[in-house]
């Protein structure tokens, strides 16, 4: 420490590097457990799975969060519990009591009992001796977003995608706290929106463009060539699959034009933070 004058003292540079460490997901310096892009991404995924499973989400909310259903996609090896969880949604939908065997877990280089461990431990399945059932989550989901809906209507196809999005986040939290399979592509999108939210915390209005320099930062560190698969599934550019999250890119301003629904899950997710920002400070205080 190094005094200052008048009854204060100024932190050296050696008593500053005593506070600076890695963030646990990204390896970038900061000075707690996350850095901020981080600590907001966990933040998103921890309150989109409360809100889905205990509270009442807005509206407008759905369309935004329908987004997320297919973002495992890109992932080959990490792919086997999207999959798996898809299986199980099916088989609960269609006979909800019984139980049943899942075949996806079969055709990964994961083993088996790990896949039914993680699903097991996010309530996507639950195990009574040897067989397999749908898991409590699962069953409040199918029950909260599915029941009465005709297999044919356009509202299950769009309830199941909240669904699939639902399921993704919560194996995704399961994945982060064993800290064996990180789930990085699903970090480094949720990352990408928490940095375009940083830069407008102040603003009135959240843009929807989103520039490539976040997109970069967002998955710094990770393979280019699976950030450039992430790239061509979410704006609709690979086989089978359709836009998400992203309506166009700009080249000319290099820009991800975000969906018109993203906006108000930006917006929603700033006003989210900032709640919790102010009642931390009243906590301090």
């Amino acid at each position: 420490m190094t005094y200052q004058g008048s009854g204060s003292f100024k932190p050296s540079a050696r008593a500053w590097q005593v506070y600076r460490q890695k963030c646990k997901l990204c390896g970038r310096v900061c000075y707690g457990e996350y850095c901020k892009p981080c600590e907001y991404t966990l933040f998103q995924i921890d309150h989109i799975i409360q809100l889905y499973l205990q509270g009442t989400p807005p509206e407008n909310m759905d369309d935004a969060i329908a987004e997320f259903d297919r973002i495992y996609y890109s992932n080959m090896s990490l792919r086997v519990f999207y999959n798996s969880a898809c299986e199980a949604v099916h088989y609960a939908l269609l006979s909800p009591s019984s139980p049943f065997e899942l075949v996806e877990p079969n055709f990964s280089s994961i083993p088996q009992p790990k896949v039914i461990s993680i699903l097991e431990e996010s309530g996507i399945i639950s195990k009574q001796g040897e067989e397999l059932y749908a898991g409590e989550m699962l069953k409040k989901l199918i029950r909260l977003r599915l029941s009465g809906l005709a297999l044919s209507s356009e509202e299950l196809l769009k309830q199941l995608r909240i669904v699939y999005a639902v399921l993704t986040l919560r194996m995704t939290k399961t994945l982060l706290q064993h800290e064996e399979f990180i789930p990085q592509i699903v970090v480094g999108i949720f990352r990408v929106v928490s940095i375009h939210i940083m830069q407008h915390m102040d603003s009135e209005n959240i843009p929807k463009e989103i520039p490539q320099s976040s997109w970069n930062n967002g998955f710094k560190g990770m393979n280019a060539r699976e950030v450039g698969h992430i790239e061509w599934d979410l704006l609709g550019m690979t086989p089978n699959t359709s836009p998400r999250i992203f309506a166009d890119y700009n080249p000319d301003r290099e820009q991800f034009v975000s969906k018109d629904c993203m906006i108000y899950y930006y917006e929603y997710i700033r006003d989210r933070i900032r709640e919790r920002e102010r009642e931390r400070q009243r906590q301090v205080q």
